[in-house]
């Protein structure tokens, strides 16, 4: 289904691959919100308020960005299904 969206465009679709697409896209926008929260609050943790769980400052850092890189990849995606989302909703209108 998406492949033939990506292909074809929303406006093509069926009306049930047209809802289809949208729940799939609701469910992506909001688990790349939840996660990104919470990779963010980990970042946040294992940099600044939890140091003691890695000694080495250069481990801490490497890993609060690790975790803020994903952060920001899981609210990319967020942001890409909410672009699909309003795709999706004009075309159905």
């Amino acid at each position: 289904m998406l492949a033939t969206m990506t292909a074809t465009g929303p406006e093509n679709l069926t009306p049930s691959a047209r809802k289809t697409a949208l729940v799939i896209a609701r469910l992506t926008f909001y688990i790349g919100l939840i996660l990104g929260m919470i990779l963010g609050a980990g970042a946040v943790t294992f940099t600044l308020v939890n140091p003691q769980m890695f000694p080495d400052a250069a481990e801490r850092w490497l890993v609060g960005g690790v975790f803020f890189g994903l952060s920001v990849m899981s609210f990319g995606f967020s942001g890409m299904a909410k672009s699909r989302i309003d795709k999706l909703k004009a075309s159905g209108a």
